[in-house]
């Protein structure tokens, strides 16, 4: 039934009835004529009768309209189409409203336009529907932050509140940061805060409805600019969800050039060794630019490249770069702000009107590797070379990397300092001096080295367990267990030795290797050397690994029935990394495959690194973990891309979630074979140094990483109103500008008025009725004068007038 402001003046449509009566009164006011004879009337003049009784009846019709549509008009209907005839039992006047804003704070909203940034264009927006909100009458209202963050959106005010005044001065310091966009999370928050389900439980078909006594209204307002990453999700349809469009115009968006990706040549760097950089440019205007980017390492540009760069393409850049010497590098690729044109332009044209400034640069953190230095105990030395333990592990780390590592050239040799001692030599201060120990075939240890040696690698140092015919598996059943730090050091429990003199013994061939962890990438049938073509006649049979469990490792290589081969552990601050066979000829061929000496080259290179190195490069919104040391007493801070640090104190709880007001906020998770820190404060692009000032020998040590934010952020490719309403349901509605926010919301709460298309149909019916019953009438006058027959050269003319005519 179609609603109505003004029902009382339907009453006049009564009047209606007033051109039927008069019709019906006149159409009885005849004249009797007697004939004597009907011969005289044709077939032609009956037609026209009963043409002339039909005009009379439109006639009516139209006046009988007039009076109608009028009264309809001041009756001032309204209707609900679309999207909102889905909405329209949601809104009734004088209802409390539950209201979420949903603001796109990503790095997409800092373009800028002659509004200003799209920021603001979505605060404007929001506070003009805030102003409508009344807490005398319970409204309540809450925000989301649409940002990506691994802890989920960040909701301003959870529950809601009335507090207006707090909710706009919120608004109001909400800052752009270097996010991604997470849409379907920001609105599966404002549901769950509206007590509406989530998007997911609305594709699920379970939903929750609202109370029978419950007349309140439940709004969601999205402000966003609609990148086209990830389409929201359904929503329920009890729920008004208005998505505001806050984009620009379109030339806007496109004048735009973003650095979108950085990738290394080779996995570690090297001091003294060339290292490259690839920066991926990407060009989004419609036309070619000119531009130059810099390679920054330390506040200084070490390199520069001039590239043009052709319309809606991406185009490679190479930097090439030597550290000095070890430890952490930061920097990063930029284009150059005083450079960059378009063909006929200004130079510099290009890089100062582009649209959105944070992505022309790109961030990196590196661990650059010195002298590598390996303390290697030996448990089954010979005075014959080729029958000592170590005497192929030797060799391969003496060979010079020249011809082993990606980008190093004549005479670039990093070497190894190598110092092979006995068992019974394993002391705290002799440990402390090396990044790398290495157990070659150690039959037992004393407790006093196995305490050592857990306090070592729990402080960061990298163990290396290799396997032999004078280790026992009962032995080494001993360093694992609740007794130990963290378990043991053991990755994985040894149940027992085969050592291939039993023919029931099968070889092992190694057959799968981990392709996306830097010590194996490359020796799968790389180019480098396979590692697929490693046998062990013996080898440690260990228990199968339960990946729940963070006391056992994660394997790097296995065999062909899936037994493990190599385990990594992260132990505290370190690493350990069992081999279960041998390291020399023993039971395997792997010394004598070419793999072999680039192999120990990059475990080597892989283990000195801190376990908290990182290559890779972090998304901003992430949440970035790294391992402490449980035998030291540690006070970290945090310092961030603007230069402001912080001092949070760690806590041993394992809920991990964002808190506002820190500037960096840093939690220790869950875990039993490390303790490990978590900074969940990633919000902006740039490099985040972590510094611990602990007691003992590793005072100074710290840990950076750098954080860029997603790509996807400076596509200009907009969702539309069409996709959105596929995906989200018929409950969404579209609006085109924050500006227009407040007028749509008043089509959803009351309808389009139909008085004023009423008025004007009334009006033409009005003008045209007149004109046509004149028309008719003369066009009647004509037709009906019709010559009499002709007799004997008489002619006589007879007019007869119709019954009932007008």
């Amino acid at each position: 039934m179609m609603p109505f402001l003004a029902p009382l003046y339907l009453l006049g449509l009564l009047a209606v009835a007033v051109p039927l009566v008069v019709h019906l009164r006149r159409s009885r006011r005849t004249r009797r004529i007697v004939f004597s004879t009907t011969r005289f009337f044709d077939e032609q003049f009956m037609r026209s009768a009963r043409r002339a009784r039909l005009q009379d009846l439109l006639l009516m019709f139209m006046r009988m309209a007039v009076l109608a549509l009028f009264a309809l008009a001041l009756a001032q209907p309204f209707v609900r189409f679309g999207a909102l005839g889905v909405l329209s039992g949601l809104y009734r006047g004088g209802d409390v409203r539950h209201v979420v804003f949903v603001i796109d704070d990503s790095a997409s909203m800092r373009v800028i336009s002659e509004h200003g940034t799209l920021l603001d264009r979505a605060k404007r927006g929001a506070v003009t529907v805030l102003d409508e909100l009344l807490a005398e009458r319970g409204d309540q209202v809450t925000v989301v932050l649409a940002g990506r963050r691994d802890g989920g959106p960040k909701s301003l005010f959870d529950p809601m509140t009335s507090d207006i005044a707090s909710v706009r001065d919120a608004i109001e310091r909400v800052e752009p940061t270097d996010l991604g966009t997470d849409l379907g999370g920001a609105i599966d928050t404002a549901l769950r805060l509206l007590g509406a389900g989530t998007g997911r439980e609305a594709q699920a078909g379970a939903l929750r409805q609202p109370d029978s006594g419950d007349t309140s209204t439940r709004e969601v307002f999205v402000f966003s600019d609609l990148r086209q990453e990830v389409l929201p999700p359904p929503v329920p349809e009890t729920v008004a969800v208005f998505f505001v469009s806050t984009t620009v115009e379109p030339d806007v968006l496109a004048s735009n050039i973003s650095i979108d990706a950085l990738q290394y040549d080779a996995p570690r760097p090297m001091a003294g060794v060339p290292f490259t950089f690839r920066a991926l440019v990407t060009n989004h205007a419609p036309r070619d630019q000119y531009v130059a980017l810099n390679l920054v390492v330390a506040d200084q540009v070490m390199d520069h490249r001039k590239v043009q760069l052709p319309s809606g393409r991406a185009k490679v850049v190479r930097f090439v770069n030597r550290f000095s010497g070890p430890g952490w590098v930061t920097g990063r690729v930029e284009l150059d702000p005083s450079s960059g044109s378009t063909p006929g332009g200004e130079p510099g044209s290009a890089v100062a009107n582009d649209s959105m400034p944070a992505d022309n640069q790109r961030y990196f953190a590196l661990h650059v590797q010195g002298r590598s230095r390996v303390l290697a105990v030996n448990g089954a030395p010979s005075d014959v070379n080729a029958l000592d333990e170590l005497f192929f592990f030797e060799t391969a780390l003496r060979a010079g990397v020249a011809d082993h590592l990606p980008g190093a050239g004549a005479g670039d040799v990093a070497g190894v300092d190598l110092q092979v001692i006995a068992p019974a030599d394993i002391a705290p201060a002799l440990l402390d001096g090396y990044p790398i120990v290495l157990l070659a075939n150690v039959p037992k240890l004393s407790e006093e080295a196995l305490v050592a040696l857990e306090q070592y690698v729990d402080g960061g140092g990298s163990l290396i367990l290799t396997l032999g015919d004078r280790v026992e598996a009962s032995v080494y059943a001993g360093w694992s267990g609740g007794h130990r730090l963290h378990g043991g050091l053991l990755p994985a429990r040894i149940d027992r030795i085969v050592r291939g003199a039993d023919p029931a013994d099968q070889p092992l061939t190694l057959t799968w290797v981990n392709d996306s962890h830097p010590m194996t990438v490359g020796f799968h049938r790389g180019a480098l050397g396979s590692l697929s073509s490693v046998r062990l006649s013996g080898y440690g049979v260990v228990v199968p690994l339960d990946v729940r469990d963070q006391r056992t490792g994660r394997v790097l290589a296995s065999s062909a029935n899936g037994q493990p081969v190599l385990i990594e552990k992260i132990y505290g601050r370190g690493r350990v990394l069992l081999f279960v066979s041998t390291i020399d000829r023993d039971w395997t061929n792997l010394p004598v495959q070419p793999v072999f000496v680039p192999w120990m080259h990059r475990m080597v290179s892989y283990l000195s690194q801190p376990a908290t190195a990182r290559g890779g490069f972090i998304r901003t919104g992430a949440h970035v973990a790294f391992s402490v040391s449980s035998t030291a007493t540690q006070q970290w801070h945090v310092r961030n891309p603007d230069g402001r640090v912080a001092y949070p104190r760690p806590a041993m709880n394992t809920d991990i979630s964002p808190t506002s007001g820190d500037l960096s906020h840093v939690t220790p998770a869950a875990g039993v074979a490390s303790k490990r820190m978590v900074l969940t404060q990633t919000d902006h692009a740039g490099v985040y140094d972590v510094r611990s000032a602990a007691s003992g020998t590793n005072a100074g040590s710290h840990l950076c990483f750098a954080a860029n934010l997603p790509h996807a952020e400076s596509s200009p490719r907009l969702l539309t109103g069409a996709s959105v309403r596929d995906a989200v349901g018929p409950g969404a509605v579209w609006i085109d500008a924050p500006e227009q926010v407040v007028e749509h919301v008043a089509s959803a709460r009351q309808g389009y008025g139909l008085w004023n298309v009423l008025l004007v149909l009334a009006l033409m019916v009005a003008l045209v009725e007149p004109w046509l019953a004149n028309w008719l009438s003369n066009k009647r006058r004509t037709r009906d004068r019709v010559p009499a027959p002709r007799h004997r050269g008489r002619t006589e003319e007879h007019q007869i007038n119709t019954r009932g005519a007008a």
